[in-house]
């Protein structure tokens, strides 16, 4: 096999002859080995998996800060009718603020999971997994509603002219 031949890029190259050397794929029967740079941004995902913004939400403007008229933050309501979007199950819009978002309660896998972190990212312009290193954020829905407005309000800068 010479050096310049390809990667097939099947898992029947590997079913065929053997594990290769390294992982490197030099040709036919040898082992492909994928990757992808983690220094450039995120590759698009396909149209099926994208949410589209619910009526009246362009998806570049925060969240609008205070209760809605039931008492509760509005970001809270979006939230949830993101993850009812996310995983198909409109009972999440009345889940409540403290119900888990993995394990019991909202049982968010890992798909649903990068697809909510994603979105948030493009509604709120809040980045989770690179502000939030330990996912802390993620244990509940009111914890990732107030990690999001916290993160806006950062941006703003202190009302009262603070130092943060």
């Amino acid at each position: 096999m010479s050096a310049g031949t390809g990667p097939t890029g099947t898992a029947a190259a590997t079913a065929r002859g053997g594990a290769g050397q390294g992982g490197a794929a030099t040709g036919e029967g040898q082992r492909v080995l994928f990757r992808r740079s983690l220094d450039g941004p995120l590759p698009e995902l396909p149209g099926w998996l994208v949410i589209s913004p619910a009526a009246g939400q362009s998806g570049t403007a925060p969240a609008p800060p205070g209760p809605a008229p039931g008492g509760e933050p509005v970001i809270l309501a979006e939230l949830r009718q993101i993850l009812a979007d996310i995983t198909g199950r409109p009972g999440l819009l009345a889940a409540p603020a403290g119900e888990p978002l993995f394990g019991t309660g909202v049982a968010l896998d890992s798909l649903s999971g990068t697809l909510l972190l994603r979105e948030v990212n493009r509604r709120y312009g809040v980045d989770v997994a690179a502000e939030d290193i330990n996912l802390d954020a993620l244990a509940s829905v009111a914890t990732l509603a107030d990690f999001i407005q916290s993160q806006q309000r950062h941006r703003i800068g202190p009302a009262s002219g603070e130092a943060g």
